[in-house]
């Protein structure tokens, strides 16, 4: 089989590959390469690598687009993130941009508004978050709608995380949400991590559970607390490359078609 013939199959897995979350074909990739690579009779075994890949670089070109499934479709930025050019990470892949907007009562980010007209311009999807603090939350809140000015297609997120200088609590958290979702007509994203297992546990929360999750998770496995079955945006790193930017940017993988994304960018 040629390299045209490899390239071919290799667009297939990856088309396949980014319809389902990232760690589902990884059993499949590991046993490809142990068992069906080195006995080309038993290529028909594995459905999406179904040819003889007799190409020097078949091995080397799966491993790029099985790495390729996590290819972020959403980056987080704030003011401290250098971006020069959002046509270029359109280009690129990406397919929307969340922005720091507000931390608590007396902060609001200097870059927002201007890089919401030069994202949306290139064409990309644009969220807002709040990244929390243990501050009065009905101000919280009021702070971050004002500057974030959200439209329809506005994402508008909660950040609660770690904060050691003023730490929301989860009472708190849960009533941010139940202000800001009756606030904005829909549920915001919740982006959350360490900070809800530690304080949840085991525990099933119906309400948070009801809010899509954004999970910061840097490594190979996605793991989620038990209020949620999955998480709908998948952190993975904190130190990506992409064009059109300088230093390191938070990625972010999503495990659904472009369409899917921006149909539920703002639901």
């Amino acid at each position: 089989m040629s390299c045209v013939g490899v390239d071919a199959s290799i667009y297939q897995f990856r088309e396949r590959a980014m319809l389902h979350p990232f760690m589902e074909l990884q059993p499949e990739y590991e046993y490809w390469v142990a068992h069906v690579a080195p006995n080309p009779d038993r290529i028909d075994e594995v459905d999406h690598v179904a040819r003889r890949l007799t190409c020097p670089d078949a091995l080397a070109r799966l491993k790029l687009v099985f790495d390729a499934t996590k290819i972020p479709a959403v980056i987080d930025i704030y003011h401290g993130n250098v971006i020069h050019d959002f046509a270029a990470l359109k280009a690129a892949g990406i397919l929307g941009v969340i922005h720091k907007c507000t931390q608590g009562i007396r902060y609001a980010d200097p870059l927002y508004a201007a890089r919401r007209k030069l994202a949306t311009d290139a064409g990309l999807l644009w969220g807002a978050y709040s990244f929390n603090t243990g501050e009065d939350v009905g101000a919280q809140v009021a702070e971050f709608f004002s500057h974030a000015d959200p439209d329809a297609q506005t994402l508008m997120a909660l950040d609660f995380e770690d904060n050691p200088h003023s730490q929301m609590s989860l009472s708190q958290a849960q009533q941010f949400l139940q202000i800001a979702d009756e606030k904005l007509g829909r549920k915001l994203v919740l982006y959350s991590g360490n900070r809800a297992k530690d304080l949840l546990g085991g525990q099933v929360d119906q309400f948070l559970g009801s809010h899509r999750l954004w999970l910061p998770q840097y490594g190979a496995v996605a793991k989620v607390q038990a209020s949620w079955k999955t998480q709908w945006l998948w952190q993975y790193s904190e130190t990506g490359k992409l064009p059109g930017t300088d230093g390191a940017i938070d990625l972010n993988f999503y495990a659904g078609s472009p369409d899917q994304l921006k149909q539920e960018w703002a639901s």
